[in-house]
């Protein structure tokens, strides 16, 4: 909901024009063909489990809507350590369409500017079971805006579907990160642009390292995340660009730079048969590090425990 630099007393995350929504909280004038995710997102970031993506997935006899549910479910949370130096608190949650428990730990000191996510989820059913896992940090104005500068160390980006105000050139497969447009211009998809009106997701693939910054030159200003490549193997990027009409008529403009155990969506790794399976009755647990930092425009890495090695 909120991760926010306090020397500059700046959010870095994005916060939609629509704000938040307590589930119930409203009467919906109709039921979304897509499901209820968009209906309720105001921002932040999130798990999605058990199916990332925005078409609905019909499989073993159940059905999801966009981006899963784990994001529309409530978690409880609990303070399980608090010193004067350090907290952690757990959440969790149990899907109810799907026999998954995730578990999370999250861990701020006084010491880093670094958030330390530890994550478990489970397969409660005797079943191995199908599953697209995506992380959606979303970062917004006005941390990001033009200029702003992403480093990924990765050695492809793949264009696929267009979207109705996208940019760039459908169904195609360039290095990361020059593109080309519609009208084969070079796009640099490294540094965000200024006066562009696009709505796309492109797929970050082929990472040498799980981790990525996003830099504000200006600001001088930066946040690093990363994780393990072996569990978020590619990075889905979602770029709103004042976008107009429904949800938000142009008056947003975020990133998300957000690692995923797949791509595209768990549609159509469902239907490719490149979707990632946990057996029944197992746990799959993993580590994230989040950093703010300050005072460069250029980062060559991160290491695991969070600190920030300078080029």
């Amino acid at each position: 909901m909120e991760l926010t630099y306090k020397p500059l007393d700046l959010d870095l995350l994005f916060h939609a024009p629509t704000g938040y929504a307590k589930r119930g909280s409203f009467v919906e004038t109709s039921a979304r063909s897509e499901g209820e995710f968009m209906e309720y997102y105001g921002g932040g970031w999130q798990d999605l489990l058990p199916f990332a993506g925005n078409e609905p997935v019909k499989h073993r006899f159940g059905e999801w809507g966009m981006h899963g549910e784990t994001a529309l479910l409530p978690w409880e949370a609990t303070v399980q350590n608090q010193t004067a130096s350090e907290v952690t608190v757990k959440l969790s949650v149990e899907l109810r369409r799907y026999p998954f428990r995730v578990e999370k730990w999250i861990t701020l000191d006084d010491q880093t500017p670094t958030l330390r996510i530890r994550e478990k989820v489970t397969n409660t059913s005797n079943q191995e079971l199908e599953y697209s896992w995506l992380h959606h940090p979303a970062l917004g104005r006005p941390f990001v805006g033009p200029g702003t500068k992403i480093t990924v160390p990765a050695a492809s980006v793949v264009i696929d579907n267009g979207e109705p105000w996208g940019r760039l050139k459908p169904n195609s497969t360039f290095s990361w990160p020059t593109v080309e447009d519609k009208q084969q211009n070079r796009v640099d998809l490294s540094v965000l642009p200024s006066d562009v009106v696009a709505d796309e997701t492109v797929f970050i693939t082929k990472l040498r390292e799980g981790w990525y910054t996003v830099v504000n030159p200006t600001m001088k200003l930066g946040f690093a995340l990363r994780w393990d490549a072996s569990v978020f193997s590619h990075i889905w990027f979602w770029q709103s660009y004042w976008v107009p009409d429904h949800p938000w008529f142009g008056k947003a403009y975020c990133i998300a730079l957000e690692p995923s155990t797949g791509f595209p969506g768990a549609f159509e790794q469902l239907k490719r048969g490149t979707i990632r399976k946990l057996p029944g009755n197992t746990s799959l647990e993993t580590e994230l590090t989040a950093t703010i930092f300050t005072g460069i425009e250029g980062v060559k890495t991160v290491t695991p425990n969070g600190t920030v090695v300078r080029s």
